[in-house]
């Protein structure tokens, strides 16, 4: 039940009160940002649901920098208290677990909204039960998908010497591994392997 208090002031003779009463029910888009360069295609579908929402569905594709919003959902009507599922689900040639996924929610009024984390790709969220002031109905949530940073590390050996492969495991570095007068290059550092070089004899 929605009450509200006439001032004092204004309860004069002769006085012409309205009192209208508003209801408007929460809205809710969710949308793509992208941070970092990808490895993989970076196709999402962002879905809405919840029990008598109206899901909005929005086939997002990153674009080719990964640095700026790659679009969102329409926005979808739910009942005010009412709790839906956020969600993003990856789509052909892109992998879920190539990104670091984190969410945000802020109304029109810039307040922001807590999420709580489900499975993979998936949160949930509690609508407003009351209306509170200005564009508080609309709410925005962003899912930021950050790809990790890839290190490539290149060495060049110069003529006339040998190279010696150090490592902390017997299967990175074998006696193979002795080069001499060539370049070698590496484009992973998932592994601990220190090299040294010293002159021919």
């Amino acid at each position: 039940m929605a009450t509200y208090t006439v001032p004092a002031a204004n309860m004069v003779p002769g006085a012409n009160i309205q009192c209208v009463f508003t209801n408007e029910q929460p809205q809710i888009t969710l949308n793509k940002i992208f941070v970092g360069v990808a490895r993989d295609s970076g196709n999402f579908t962002l879905r809405i649901s919840g029990t008598n929402s109206q899901p909005g569905n929005a086939d997002v594709t990153a674009p080719a920098t990964y640095a700026s919003s790659g679009g969102g959902t329409p926005f979808a009507v739910v009942n005010a208290g009412q709790t839906v599922t956020l969600s993003e689900t990856a789509g052909a040639g892109t992998s879920q677990s190539n990104y670091a996924a984190t969410i945000s929610c802020k109304d029109g009024n810039n307040l922001a909204y807590s999420t709580t984390a489900g499975v993979a790709g998936s949160w949930t969220l509690t609508a407003p039960s009351g209306f509170i002031s200005g564009n508080s109905e609309f709410i925005r949530c962003d899912i930021t998908n950050t790809a990790p940073t890839t290190l490539q590390l290149n060495k060049t050996w110069a003529a006339n010497s040998t190279v010696a492969a150090v490592a902390s495991r017997s299967d990175i570095a074998s006696s193979s591994d002795i080069r001499t007068g060539s370049k070698r290059r590496s484009t992973a550092c998932s592994r601990s392997t220190v090299w040294s070089a010293k002159p021919m004899p």
